[in-house]
C-alpha cells in the first residue's frame, strides 16, 4: 500500500494526540482520587488538601518549594490579600533591598512574613492604625504599621518602593 505524506503525517498527529489524552487522563485521575479534605481555621471553609501523593505517610512533613502562591498582583491596603495566599507559598520579595519572606505551610495556617505570623485581624488591626507587635516561634517580636497606605514590618516598606521584585 502506498501513503502519502498527507496521510502519514496525519496518523502520526492522531498516535500523539492519543498520548497526551492518555498522559493526561491519567493525571487527572490521579488529584481527583487523592485528595485529603482540611477546614480552614480562619474561614470556616472545608478544601483538599494537595500535597506529594507519592508519600506513604499522610502525617508526613510536606516538601514546599519556591512558589509565588497567589502573590502576583495583590492589594496590600487590605487584609484580604492574606487568604489568597496558597498554602505550600514559599516566596521572596524584595523592596528597596528590603527582604520579605513570604511563606504560607498549611490551609488555615497564617501566613509568616519573615517569620512572624501575620493573621488578616492582625493585618486589619494595623490597616485600622493601631501598632500590632507580630511573634516569631522563637517568641521574637517585631510592629507591623500601616501609615497612609504605606505597610511597615519592623520599620521597612512592603508595599511602597522604588524597586519591587518577586524572587522564587
Amino acid at each position: 500500500m502506498n501513503y502519502s505524506v498527507n496521510q502519514v503525517i496525519m496518523w502520526h498527529l492522531v498516535i500523539c494526540v492519543m498520548v497526551l489524552i492518555q498522559d493526561a487522563s491519567s493525571k487527572f485521575y490521579l488529584i481527583e482520587t487523592d485528595k485529603t479534605l482540611v477546614k480552614n481555621s480562619e474561614t470556616g471553609t472545608v478544601a483538599p488538601l494537595f500535597g506529594d501523593y507519592s508519600a506513604a505517610d499522610e502525617d508526613a512533613p510536606r516538601q514546599c518549594g519556591p512558589s509565588m502562591g497567589g502573590l502576583g498582583s495583590r492589594n496590600y491596603k487590605s487584609a484580604e490579600w492574606l487568604s489568597g495566599v496558597l498554602p505550600c507559598t514559599y516566596a521572596v520579595m524584595k523592596v528597596d533591598g528590603n527582604k520579605f519572606v513570604i511563606t504560607r505551610e498549611e490551609p488555615g495556617t497564617p501566613v509568616k512574613i519573615n517569620g512572624f505570623n501575620v493573621t488578616k485581624k492582625d493585618y486589619q488591626r494595623a490597616l485600622d492604625g493601631e501598632i500590632v507587635e507580630l511573634m516569631n516561634v522563637d517568641g521574637n517580636t517585631t510592629s507591623l504599621v500601616v501609615t497612609d497606605g504605606n505597610v511597615m514590618i519592623d520599620g521597612k516598606s512592603l508595599n511602597v518602593g522604588d524597586t519591587i521584585s518577586f524572587v522564587i
